[in-house]
């Protein structure tokens, strides 16, 4: 328990300490060319509720010094998603708030997600890490301009992946799309002169694929309820500062079923929908 908690706090503050300077460098993903097959932003949304809980698990890979030859074992957690509000005010947006927990460490502090509701956006993250004799808080927010109000943004943290596309209305692009938004490092519409921000670009490409091509990266429960024609899969793959990203959606599931990037693999490991 000691190990996973050291790591998850090491990779956590690296990885912010890097934000900080503005770019996230980590290795590229070989990720699979997109085939030409139509998309709908209907086929990726997801729909949340309050109550919805997701749990994922994750696998990361630490760091390892060019003069070590063994390769390292991964650190693997497990997160839990909740959706408990769908009336959250973020600046001018009507988000949800989902919190996260991580299971192996349940005595840490929450992360919190403020998602838009009308273009499911992040539009703000949250979390603490340990300094002395206490926490700190960490926020960053995502302003997007009126040519662009809903853009794909990649989260700060590699270790827990927060990323979110861009769900188009009808008919998805096959071709790759570019977009930017500004990262601050503070509440959205409350910067300050102190506060760091920068400018994001990013690039964004769908396409359905074949159930047969997802086998053993989704888990076996879900890929018996994989259907090409009513349920595609749907693989997404952002880039930010060389930084790559490669998601697969199912439809009916509101989170990526499999996510890699470059460090760390995510898996969905259960979906429990809210109580009617």
């Amino acid at each position: 328990m000691h190990r996973i908690r050291t790591r998850l706090v090491v990779g956590m503050v690296a990885l912010l300490g890097a934000l900080s300077c503005g770019w996230l460098l980590l290795d590229s993903l070989a990720a699979q060319q997109p085939d030409n097959k139509k998309v709908t932003g209907e086929q990726l949304r997801p729909k949340w509720n309050v109550g919805d809980v997701w749990l994922i698990e994750t696998s990361t890979l630490p760091t390892q010094e060019r003069s070590e030859d063994r390769k390292p074992e991964p650190t693997k957690a497990k997160w839990e998603f909740k959706v408990v509000k769908d009336d959250a005010k973020v600046h001018k947006y009507d988000c949800y708030q989902v919190e996260v927990q991580c299971k192996d460490e349940p005595d840490q502090p929450k992360s919190t997600l403020w998602v838009e509701k009308k273009t499911m956006t992040l539009r703000q993250f949250q979390t603490q890490i340990p300094v002395p004799g206490g926490f700190k808080k960490i926020v960053e927010s995502y302003a997007t301009d009126n040519e662009q109000p809903a853009v794909p943004v990649v989260g700060p943290l590699s270790v827990l992946p927060i990323d979110l596309p861009f769900f188009r209305s009808g008919e998805s692009k096959a071709a790759k799309e570019e977009f930017s938004y500004e990262a601050v490092s503070s509440e959205l519409g409350k910067k300050d002169i102190k506060d760091i921000g920068f400018a994001i670009p990013i690039s964004q490409q769908v396409a359905t694929v074949k159930p047969a091509d997802v086998k053993g990266l989704v888990i076996e429960d879900l890929r018996k309820g994989l259907d090409e024609k009513e349920k595609p899969v749907v693989e997404v793959n952002l880039e930010v500062a060389g930084r790559k990203v490669r998601q697969l959606w199912q439809s009916g599931y509101p989170w990526p079923v499999f996510s890699d990037n470059g460090s760390t693999q995510m898996r969905l490991l259960k979906f429990t929908p809210a109580k009617k």
